[in-house]
């Protein structure tokens, strides 16, 4: 206790920082404080308004090392207490290590959270500006991406001011619509003006064309796999149509394994500077035996484990991924404890292990792990999940399993699933018992009938084409920023409704 009748509580942060006196392979700790300071102490609130603010000055030094800031002061979110400028520089700070993740949407919403506890106009108008920063450097279809998987009007408001104008040639106009549906949102009216007299191409986020050639290894004469294979190349070329670069795109013929490894050789031989394919398991997981010189967008996944590979890209979801995810979103939203709700079969066994193994490598915890049981035994079921609170529960389970346990949980507790969680019917009445359950799936899915999705509506396998084009030109504009490749998942989090 201190003389103003208050506790004062101190964490230590420890940052690993690369030494450049040792060529980066050693490093020095810097530290950090956040405190939880005594009201009227000045020194003391000053204080804890610039520990965390010191360790803004880190991203630039740190060299990209943000993983365990950000596992130590995404729990101090939920912290009560701390003064306005811990606040602010708390989300500032996560802010900074989401935006060098290349996270925009989290980053966004720190940025968004920090607004409230800035307090002078002149530090509202700076967060303001580092908003519209980040979002104008995005390119449509990322914004595209990004709208609808925030819950926060406001964060969706910054999206839509940020679609409003994209490449808009009347931005004041849009401006005006925009202010329009959202009367009450933040933005400050000079940002507005500063947007509406910006020139059009001054606003266009400026990345590279691709010039090079894009090969194709599909199993297009395999009689099991053609029908599929010309369902993938005729959705990729259908995107490849809107890519204003049109880049030379060349197919190769695969099949058994020694097929594959020809076909990926003669590609790259031919000059091919990005491949996409192949497409089944057994082609994937033959090729992925070499060493790729050249980014590789695998169509599916391995029936192994690999070591990581510089140029690989795997593009598919299996359930365990999503479940993995599902943590990472969830402990980035806060969650610390959770409950596992798994129904019975094999599959939801994975997810809910998948789930479990990431969150506790997120220094997560977990109150239970219960199973579904036959309807006649849900009111002991009900009971034993109450014995265990927590602040979120991870729905393993398909549409109709999820139905019937979750009218027997807490509704209150932020709910989480995989896209199992979703029967695709957006007004099923199994649906009804699922509300505010969050999920991910893919976006075009989810809302078909947005016109910005209108190259992935097509069925099944011809979806796969465009995504496939979509992480292609991600990828691009990536390695335009000296981006470090990253795992890419091409999902959206929703929550039903």
């Amino acid at each position: 206790m201190c003389r103003y009748g208050s506790t004062c509580l101190c964490l230590s942060i420890s940052v690993r920082q690369p030494d450049a006196s040792r060529s980066g392979r050693g490093s020095k700790k810097i530290r950090a404080a956040a405190a939880r300071c005594c009201p009227g102490r000045t020194k003391a609130a000053k204080n804890c308004g610039t520990t965390l603010s010191r360790w803004l000055g880190l991203p630039a030094a740190a060299a990209g090392d943000f993983d365990v800031p950000l596992r130590l002061l995404i729990p101090l979110q939920a912290e009560t207490g701390l003064l306005p400028q811990a606040y602010a520089s708390l989300h500032a700070t996560l802010a900074l290590a989401y935006e060098a993740h290349e996270n925009t949407l989290y980053a966004l919403e720190q940025r968004v959270k920090a607004e409230p506890f800035l307090g002078r106009p002149a530090a509202v108008a700076d967060n303001q500006a580092r908003i519209w920063k980040l979002l104008s450097a995005q390119a449509r279809e990322m914004l595209v991406e990004m709208r609808g998987e925030s819950p926060d009007p406001i964060v969706q408001g910054w999206i839509d001011l940020a679609l409003a104008v994209a490449y808009a040639e009347r931005k004041a106009r849009n401006i005006e619509q925009w202010r329009t549906a959202y009367p009450d949102h933040p933005a400050g009216n000079a940002l507005l003006a500063t947007i509406a007299e910006t020139p059009v191409e001054a606003s266009i986020p400026k990345t590279a064309s691709f010039q090079g050639k894009i090969a194709l290894l599909l199993p297009l004469e395999s009689p099991a796999y053609a029908a599929a294979a010309k369902a993938v190349q005729a959705g990729f070329m259908a995107a490849h149509a809107t890519d204003t670069s049109q880049p030379q795109v060349v197919a190769y013929a695969t099949g058994d394994p020694e097929n594959t490894l020809q076909a990926y050789r003669r590609a790259v031989a031919d000059g091919a500077q990005f491949i996409v394919g192949p497409l089944t398991r057994t082609e994937v997981t033959t090729l992925t035996a070499e060493t790729f010189t050249i980014p590789v967008l695998a169509l599916n996944q391995p029936e192994n484990t690999l070591k990581p590979q510089d140029h690989l890209i795997l593009f598919g979801l299996p359930a365990e991924t999503e479940a993995r995810q599902v943590a990472r979103q969830a402990r980035d939203h806060g969650m610390q404890n959770a409950l596992v709700v798994a129904a019975e079969t094999p599959l939801a066994q994975r997810m809910a292990k998948a789930f479990t193994e990431e969150w506790r490598a997120l220094e997560g915890s977990v109150a239970a792990q219960l199973t579904i049981p036959a309807a006649g035994k849900l009111a002991e079921f009900k009971a034993e999940a109450a014995a265990h609170p927590a602040d979120m529960i991870f729905l393993a389970a398909g549409a109709t399993q999820a139905s019937l346990a979750r009218p027997y949980l807490d509704l209150a507790i932020p709910t989480y699933g995989t896209s199992h969680i979703y029967d695709g019917g957006p007004k099923s009445l199994q649906n009804l018992d699922l509300v505010a359950v969050h999920f991910v799936d893919m976006p075009w899915l989810i809302d078909p009938d947005n016109p910005d999705f209108a190259p992935y509506r097509s069925g099944g396998l011809f979806r796969d084409g465009p995504r496939a084009q979509s992480v292609r030109r991600r990828q691009e504009r990536r390695k335009d920023r000296g981006a470090a490749r990253d795992r890419l998942i091409v999902t959206a989090i929703f929550t039903l409704c």
